[in-house]
């Protein structure tokens, strides 16, 4: 069975396309609301999937702008896979779990992944 299963089948039940709400040629990207991307980070650690971080969006008036609040993570000197995995997923959540809410609107998290290590593409290849 595929180990990124699980994750692959929350992104495809709960995810939001962002394309149709950005530029819906050239955006595949997939985001989550701030309670559904603290579940897809407890998934995907579970799936020891790292994660490299979030970017944030708000989502008003079926409208998704960039709220330019990122959370990025790269491996420490000397850590190894399940360190980094371990800290990348609870830096995540601190993160998510301390934003305040925009304004207006609710903030759309894009979480992301290592392609390498997921084993394959994010994006789908170029037509």
């Amino acid at each position: 069975m595929d180990r990124f299963a699980a994750y692959d089948s929350f992104l495809a039940e709960r995810g939001i396309p962002l394309g149709p709400m950005i530029d819906p040629d050239g955006v595949f990207d997939v985001a989550f609301t701030i309670e559904d991307a603290v579940k897809a980070v407890d998934i995907a650690k579970s799936c020891q999937l790292p994660i490299l971080g979030v970017d944030l969006w708000v989502r008003s008036r079926g409208r998704v702008s960039p709220a330019y609040a990122m959370c990025h993570l790269e491996r420490g000197i000397g850590e190894n896979d399940e360190q980094y995995l371990e800290r990348a997923a609870c830096a995540v959540i601190r993160y998510l779990t301390a934003i305040s809410p925009p304004v207006s609107g609710e903030f759309l998290v894009e979480i992301g992944t290592n392609p390498s290590r997921y084993g394959r593409p994010q994006r789908p290849p170029d037509r």
